[in-house]
């Protein structure tokens, strides 16, 4: 039995990649255990939003004796051409921080286990790169701050937890695995105050949000867009991930495949 420690940070994405059941805790985190088809074992912890919730969240799982590290959920469009729904495997995670310095790649795959997952889900007509995954403690909203950082980093898409649960696989030599499906995509502004108009778990502040649509009215049209292609990044993601529990995964978590490269 091959046994997946997979960190999901909002309530809808783990309900993409399993449905609905029960959790436990364990040691404060949110634990749920979904057996998958070939032998596998996911043990989901639901993190909330953020590196700093990812990282000892999958240290936890590490700890638990997990044979691989996943990170999973829908993430900000970097690459211009990619839109909602459209996915993407992760080849390179990096990180940035706060402070104005250079993106550290924390963790780089192996070639041929991320082509041969990306070639699993394109042949089931699925729209599907395969390149790095940029990281950071602030939400990358706007349209010129997407562009500006992917002429920086290359980096396809951006989220707020893959680059942690990246880091913990590295610490304890386990394979990593990246799927990330396109919310927002590279040409769309996500206004700050709807970002926040969310808790750290995804739950709405609806006093945040009245205050906010009261000051900007037009924020109900960037929400019922908003809305909308989240469902669509959370069904491709959902779908993805059932072909590949189907494929075991296409070979990524057997000995030697997909393991972290250290980079210094």
């Amino acid at each position: 039995m091959t046994r997946l420690g997979v960190v999901v940070a909002l309530p809808a994405e783990v309900r993409a990649l399993f449905g609905r059941g029960a959790w436990q805790e364990r040691e404060g985190w949110p634990v749920r255990r979904v057996e998958l088809p070939l032998g596998f074992t996911a043990v989901c912890v639901r993190s909330g939003v953020g590196l700093e919730r990812a990282l000892p969240a999958a240290r936890f799982l590490a700890g638990l004796g997990v044979d691989g590290l996943v990170s999973a959920g829908v993430s900000g469009g970097l690459h211009p051409e990619m839109r909602p729904g459209d996915l993407v495997v992760g080849q390179s995670s990096l990180e940035w921080g706060t402070q104005g310095e250079e993106p550290a790649v924390v963790w780089e795959g192996r070639a041929a286990a991320g082509q041969e997952f990306r070639d699993v889900l394109a042949r089931e007509g699925l729209k599907v790169r395969l390149g790095g995954l940029l990281a950071g403690p602030e939400p990358v909203a706007g349209v010129a701050d997407k562009a500006a950082w992917h002429g920086r980093t290359q980096a396809l898409a951006v989220d707020m937890e893959s680059a942690a649960v990246a880091q913990a696989a590295r610490e304890a030599g386990l394979p990593f695995l990246a799927l990330r499906a396109v919310s927002d995509p590279a040409g769309t502004d996500i206004p700050l105050d709807l970002f926040y108009s969310l808790d750290d778990m995804g739950r709405v502040r609806p006093g945040f949000l009245l205050r906010a649509v009261l000051r900007q009215p037009k924020l109900i049209l960037g929400l019922i867009r908003l809305g909308r292609d989240f469902r669509r990044a959370l069904h491709s993601l959902g779908r993805a991930w059932k072909i590949q529990a189907q494929c075991g995964f296409s070979g990524f978590f057997d000995p030697g495949a997909g393991h972290d490269i250290k980079k210094s």
